[in-house]
């Protein structure tokens, strides 16, 4: 495999956005001219993820007395026609689109797909607190 990033958040109640980057080199599995697909998954464990891909079951039970936030993802990279060898940085974002809304815990995670290797320690977060309490490469 050529890695897998996750990013877990604790519970979060405000509507800021945060994010997490991270750097992978193209390398020789690439062909040239050929797209890459690199898809991520950004779910609050209860609605069903900005990129649905497996059926959820949420962790913990909610409580309905709590407003129950939305999630909104974006997902970008710095350079989108790379080279053979070239490092990129893609950027994952995502925030809670419900004021007072809460979002009990938020996974980003990103299967990286042939084409890409993960350069190591690049994985950082973005935004205010709360940082994650994972962040795993």
């Amino acid at each position: 495999a050529n890695g897998t990033i996750t990013a877990e958040y604790p519970s979060l109640t405000d509507m800021k956005e945060r994010s997490i980057r991270f750097k992978v080199i193209v390398n020789e599995e690439a062909k040239a001219g050929e797209t890459i697909l690199n898809k991520a998954k950004v779910d609050d464990t209860v609605n069903p993820p900005e990129e649905p891909e497996v059926p959820i079951t949420p962790e913990e039970p909610i409580t309905p007395r709590v407003k129950e936030g939305k999630l909104a993802a974006t997902k970008t990279v710095n350079n989108a026609k790379p080279k053979l060898g070239e490092a990129i940085e893609y950027t994952i974002s995502f925030r809670n689109t419900i004021e007072n809304g809460v979002l009990n815990k938020v996974v980003i995670t990103d299967q990286l797909p042939k084409g890409l290797t993960y350069v190591k320690d690049s994985l950082t977060s973005v935004g205010d607190e709360p940082k994650p309490t994972s962040l795993k490469e």
